[in-house]
């Protein structure tokens, strides 16, 4: 049991910092966006090829953005879902314990 315990806080350990580095990913691509959007404001027109290979690295952002955002989603519901294992658990270990109590004291009566 306590083997379990602790893969089941390394595996949450491990969630926790990835979920960390997702974070700072999208923190730094909207930073990124957003000096992109200053820019663009501040620029002067694109030619047409200039504009096609921009909307081909804003289409990779935006995939990447995506990725990210779907990965931090994954693992916030994974960490989310052993909580909720964890305490479905701990009830059904309770109710184990509440019947052993009832049979020794029906095994005692008997005595």
């Amino acid at each position: 049991m306590i083997k379990k315990e602790d893969t089941y806080h390394d595996t949450i350990l491990d969630l926790e910092a990835k979920l960390k580095k997702n974070v700072d990913l999208i923190l730094k691509l909207g930073q990124f966006l957003q000096g992109m959007l200053s820019a663009v404001m501040t620029a002067k027109p694109l030619s047409k090829s200039e504009h096609d290979e921009q909307e081909k690295q804003n289409d990779l952002l935006k995939d990447q953005l995506l990725e990210a955002s779907l990965k931090h989603d994954v693992e916030l519901c994974v960490l989310l879902n052993h909580e909720c294992v964890d305490k479905i658990l701990s009830d059904e270990l309770d109710q184990v314990k509440k019947k052993s109590f009832e049979i020794q004291e029906g095994l005692q009566f008997y005595q």
